[in-house]
């Protein structure tokens, strides 16, 4: 897998090392059909990447890009929801709730309709036959979540609702994040963990995880 783009990076010690995104670190690009824009929070590759975190809002109908080839992850982090509804063959209708992931191929692409208004998105595009990915919503509150990973996979929280605090195993500092954040876990080792605590009761993320196959 291709070594992924992205900014500052923060050191614990010889263990994992965090690196925090913020949205002026990312880079905004044009949907594929011309219909919005998106700003893009991570990526392994060029033009044929092996994948693509981006965060995006969506302000009326229409339809998805299209990414042949890839599989996407899609969650809606802002707004009352998302309607996906697919050609045929699958003719698939999908309903997107807030921090609810919805996973489906590139090709052929959805149509989008909006569920009581703009919304914003988060979603992972990658290739299968090079990575592997997850993705999961996460609403803390006032509550710790430890967050483990396997040596060779990068783990990104994405912070929304209210700030976050996060802290690597074994490491006394903590980083603080604000909403639309992104921590970025790398180079962990079998047992390092990133606790998140959250410092409001409106406190959530998305994590998403990937690695090469």
């Amino acid at each position: 897998m291709l070594a992924p783009r992205w900014g500052r990076a923060l050191r614990f010690g010889s263990m994992a090392r965090v690196r925090k995104l913020t949205p002026a670190d990312g880079t905004e690009q044009p949907w594929r059909n011309g219909r919005g824009r998106t700003l893009e929070i991570a990526r392994a590759g060029g033009a044929d990447f092996d994948w693509r975190l981006a965060a995006a809002g969506v302000g009326e109908d229409g339809p998805f890009s299209d990414f042949a080839g890839y599989r996407r992850l899609l969650v809606v982090t802002a707004g009352a929801g998302l309607v996906l509804e697919f050609p045929p063959p699958s003719q698939r209708r999908e309903r997107l709730r807030p921090l609810e992931p919805c996973a489906f191929d590139g090709a052929p692409a959805p149509h989008a309709r909006l569920v009581g208004g703009p919304v914003e998105d988060l979603g992972l595009i990658w290739q299968p036959q090079r990575c592997r990915a997850s993705m999961q919503g996460l609403r803390l509150g006032r509550r710790a979540l430890r967050l483990e990973l396997a040596p060779g996979e990068l783990g990104f929280a994405h912070l929304l609702g209210a700030g976050l605090r996060a802290r690597v195993s074994g490491e006394e500092l903590p980083i603080d994040g604000a909403p639309r954040d992104t921590l970025v876990l790398e180079d962990a080792r079998a047992g390092d963990e990133l606790e998140l605590r959250g410092l409001e009761d409106e406190s959530c993320c998305v994590w998403t995880v990937v690695a090469p196959v």
